[in-house]
């Protein structure tokens, strides 16, 4: 189980017809990463976590994403 506080957050998926999923994308609220969402949170380590102040995706995320994309694909 995964928990997540109820702050806003993104989580961006990709899937194909034949059902290959490519690991999440999350983006939380806030201006840090903590060291507990890797160690103790249960996120598998190929999920990308990513933060912005509003937990919503920018120009920059957008570019990092496409980044996860390629090395998933």
């Amino acid at each position: 189980m995964f928990l997540i506080s109820a702050s806003t957050f993104t989580a961006i998926q990709g899937v194909n017809a034949l059902g290959w999923v490519l690991p999440p994308f999350i983006i939380l609220a806030g201006q840090n990463h903590l060291a507990s969402w890797y160690e103790s949170s249960g996120f598998p380590p190929d999920w990308a976590i990513a933060v912005t102040e509003n937990g919503w995706t920018t120009n920059k995320i957008a570019v990092d994403w496409i980044r996860h994309f390629n090395k998933h694909t």
